[in-house]
């Protein structure tokens, strides 16, 4: 059975990232989208999508930004790929309001994946079960439908 958030190739891995927004591009209000990848070392680089604007199924338009640091390392042909952290968050537009926020484990609190859920009085923190988190299709539509 193969691993929810194992390696991909690299290749693969950020093409999956670019079908994930045509998927969803009906939902997209923002113009353009894209995901900037900034390459610090051969070994890590960064994903980001940063404000892009969704309208929800029930006409709700939020705000989403997407993190992720993702590890690459050498493969049998080609290099590979893994997340190895992230950040999936959504807000409304206009009252800014914080929906959801979804994490890898912090050095300096939340040591598991967690789950911010701002919708709650008080807000929740939700521990999330290790390679068990959503994937970014997961977490649009869980936007998507819910909000």
């Amino acid at each position: 059975m193969k691993e929810k958030h194992g390696w991909n190739t690299f290749e693969n891995y950020l093409r999956v990232h670019e079908s994930v927004l045509k998927k969803y591009s009906s939902h997209i209000v923002s113009q353009n989208p894209k995901y900037a990848l900034v390459k610090f070392t051969d070994h890590y680089c960064q994903l980001t999508l940063e404000k892009l604007e969704i309208q929800t199924l029930k006409n709700t338009h939020i705000y989403i930004n997407i993190q992720k640091d993702i590890e690459v390392q050498p493969g049998a042909r080609r290099p590979i790929a893994r997340t190895e952290g992230f950040s999936y968050q959504a807000w409304f537009k206009g009252n800014g309001g914080n929906i959801i926020r979804y994490c890898s484990p912090h050095d300096s609190h939340n040591h598991f994946h967690h789950k911010h859920d701002y919708t709650k009085i008080p807000p929740e923190v939700l521990k999330i079960e290790a390679g068990k988190w959503p994937h970014v299709s997961e977490f649009l539509d869980e936007i998507i439908m819910n909000y």
